[in-house]
């Protein structure tokens, strides 16, 4: 049983490490909500899966409601992940995962314990750990973001907002939309407008910001 909890916290440091993965390589950062929605498949409460296969892509696709009572306008905002990261959440889904449902039922067979209470959380894709059953928040993302970051960057722990910042500092010096697709061009100012609805901070002030860390 020993050799299970060791292979189960193993898992268990994986999940974290994947999760900043999809965070740091999905296109704009997702705010916390967002990413700890994913899910791998439906739930019998009407929770629908929301991570796919695109052209040999892996997207996950959330809503963002924030301007919502402003706008009447709820977000689908897809995110594709590189291909790297991609393959290692179908591996994931594919051979670790059902493993580790096999291991937990075994577990709670020997040791008499009734299954988890919130059977639908292990619908999604970050569900609580084995053994402890710790759940997932904004808490421990900003905690899982700065240790990676802190052993990423040479001791410099980023959290989820400062991180925000420098993903959309990067995306207007770099990825404006009209230098890549031309015929784009009127959505340019749009797109950009939308950013900086969410930031708070003009152009000016994202790249002395950038220039400043």
């Amino acid at each position: 049983m020993a050799a299970i909890d060791s292979y189960l916290q193993r898992v268990v440091r994986f999940r974290e490490k994947l999760c900043i993965a999809l965070h740091v390589s999905g296109g704009q950062p997702a705010r916390a909500p967002e990413l700890l929605s994913i899910r791998h498949q439906n739930t019998d409460s009407g929770g629908h899966r929301n991570i796919f296969v695109e052209d040999r892509l892996v997207v996950f696709v959330t809503h963002y409601h924030k301007g919502f009572y402003a706008s009447n306008d709820t977000k689908v905002i897809h995110r594709y992940l590189p291909q790297e990261v991609g393959e290692l959440v179908v591996w994931y889904l594919w051979l670790v995962l059902p493993f580790v449902q096999r291991l937990e039922a075994y577990q709670r067979k020997v040791r008499g314990v009734e299954g988890h209470s919130r059977a639908n959380r292990q619908a999604f894709l970050w569900p609580p750990d084995p053994n402890t059953h710790r759940e997932w928040s904004s808490e421990r993302l900003r905690e899982l973001l700065k240790r990676e970051t802190t052993a990423g960057l040479r001791g410099q722990a980023l959290n989820l907002s400062a991180y925000r910042d420098i993903a959309i500092g990067i995306s207007r010096r770099y990825m404006r939309p009209s230098s890549v697709f031309p015929s784009n061009m009127h959505y340019d100012d749009r797109v950009l407008d939308d950013v900086d609805a969410e930031s708070g901070m003009g152009a000016e002030q994202w790249m002395g910001y950038i220039a400043d860390l």
